[in-house]
């Protein structure tokens, strides 16, 4: 099984349509400035000051489009979860057998969750997600991926009698399983992309086994 991250050519990344106001492509670039600083230089380091200088704008303009650091994060994250929904949405499990619709499956979140965005996505909501005090509203995002990916993961059984007995122990092992690899990727190393591809397959044997009729 290939786990090769642009297997499906997924672009996380914010893209920008053709025809674009000024306004538009000025919110799209402080987006784009705000995930690039929190992945390059860490959540803690990402202060609206540098975001804004990395987009080429000033700091009243970023307040202009967003208001406050917690409106630039909840925008950051409605943005990358809006892309990775449509991606999910995309997918055309096509696959004859379950085997083959389980591989593309899994190909397709690992592809999702191993960007650079993910990794953004998570330290947002580590830092201002959770408790309280949290500042953006991380249970949203969190509700629509599990909703996103139930969709998803039903489709396999569309055409077969009924879902397995085990469909949805083995639908939150794959997205924990998954997810958990993504937090411990380390992109330099030669050795954990290997390592991956072993859990990711051996993963794809586990599924198969739980939902097989």
């Amino acid at each position: 099984m290939s786990t090769a991250v642009n297997k499906n050519n997924i672009d996380t990344s914010i893209s920008l349509p053709r025809k674009l106001s000024k306004s538009d492509k000025t919110r799209a670039q402080v987006l784009q400035a705000a995930i690039d600083c929190i992945y390059e230089d860490g959540f803690n380091a990402a202060h609206t000051n540098r975001i804004a200088e990395r987009a080429n704008v000033s700091w009243g303009v970023l307040q202009y489009h967003f208001g406050d650091k917690s409106a630039l994060l909840q925008a950051v994250l409605d943005s990358i979860f809006a892309k990775y929904t449509q991606a999910l949405q995309d997918t055309n499990l096509a696959s004859v057998t379950l085997e083959q619709s389980i591989e593309q499956l899994i190909d397709t979140i690992w592809t999702l969750l191993s960007k650079p965005d993910y990794r953004v996505s998570m330290a947002i909501l580590h830092n201002a997600g959770r408790g309280d005090s949290a500042i953006i509203d991380g249970r949203k995002i969190i509700e629509m991926w599990s909703v996103e990916i139930g969709k998803l993961w039903n489709t396999l059984f569309n055409d077969r009698d009924k879902q397995p007995e085990n469909s949805n122990t083995a639908k939150r092992l794959m997205f924990a399983t998954i997810r958990g690899l993504a937090d411990e990727l380390n992109p330099e190393s030669h050795n954990s992309k290997k390592g991956i591809h072993k859990e990711l397959t051996a993963l794809r044997d586990t599924l198969i086994y739980l939902v097989k009729p």
